[in-house]
């Protein structure tokens, strides 16, 4: 069975979760996902409830599966955010800064 690919946001909200409780085992992170609809109301569970509701077999996919990041979806984003802004200084800078900015999240989601 492969990966549940996730937006951004619900991939740090399940991994920020993880690190929230790391008293938890696995069976109990299982447990809270699975009840997700009786637990808090705010931040990383809030999302993931949103995420829950809207996509409910996806989510359930997710906690049998597992989840990796949509990097398509993030990159997709980057690009569309980069080409809408005006430059930050001139074309060439903006090119450099950009570059960064993909060299930065495949360095740190590999």
């Amino acid at each position: 069975m492969e990966k549940v690919l996730v937006p951004e946001k619900v991939y740090r909200a399940f991994e920020n979760t993880k690190r929230a409780m790391p008293h938890l085992g696995q069976d109990q992170l299982n447990v809270l996902f699975m009840n997700i609809f009786s637990v808090g109301n705010a931040g990383d569970l809030k999302i993931l409830k949103e995420y829950a509701k809207e996509n409910p077999t996806k989510y359930l996919q997710c906690l049998v599966c597992g989840y990796t990041l949509d990097k398509q979806e993030v990159l997709r984003n980057m690009l569309t955010e980069w080409l809408s802004d005006p430059y930050v200084e001139d074309e060439e800078k903006d090119i450099e800064i950009f570059a960064e900015r993909l060299t930065q999240f495949f360095y740190h989601n590999s």
